[in-house]
């Protein structure tokens, strides 16, 4: 609620403000993307850009007090967070809504990809709102 593009994103006083600048980052194994917790995203996804490893996942997740960090795209077809042929990711404590996917894995022919972790998140509503074609898409 309190950052701007233009800051570095390495601290919560130098926060980024849109999801656009975090999904475009280049993320490296042992990294965190930290949302702010009471904040909401409306109208955006976040692209997972990176891959980790189980010893050293890069890690989505919360900071401070308060209501958990909300992604909420409402936009047909969207995700809320989309991880497409990437590995070594820790998605926790954050909450989804309105959108077609909650968490989308993507792997079109893409193998041997592993650990990803899904804790402590509260998704909810899912709706054919954000379905363009609900008898050939379901929700997860």
């Amino acid at each position: 609620s309190s950052g701007s593009d233009s800051n570095n994103g390495t601290s919560e006083k130098t926060p980024f403000k849109s999801l656009l600048k975090v999904s475009k980052l280049p993320l490296n194994k042992g990294e965190a993307v930290l949302l702010k917790c009471g904040d909401t995203w409306t109208g955006e996804t976040l692209n997972i850009n990176g891959s980790g490893t189980k010893q050293e996942p890069i890690v989505i997740s919360s900071y401070g007090s308060g209501n958990k960090p909300k992604i909420s795209p409402k936009r047909v077809d969207s995700d809320c967070i989309l991880i497409n042929g990437k590995e070594g990711v820790v998605v926790s404590g954050l909450e989804l809504s309105d959108a077609l996917y909650g968490v989308r894995l993507l792997y079109d022919h893409d193998y041997n990809n592993q650990y990803i972790c899904l804790e402590n998140l509260y998704i909810h509503d899912m709706t054919h709102l954000y379905n363009s074609n609900p008898e050939t898409f379901n929700h997860y």
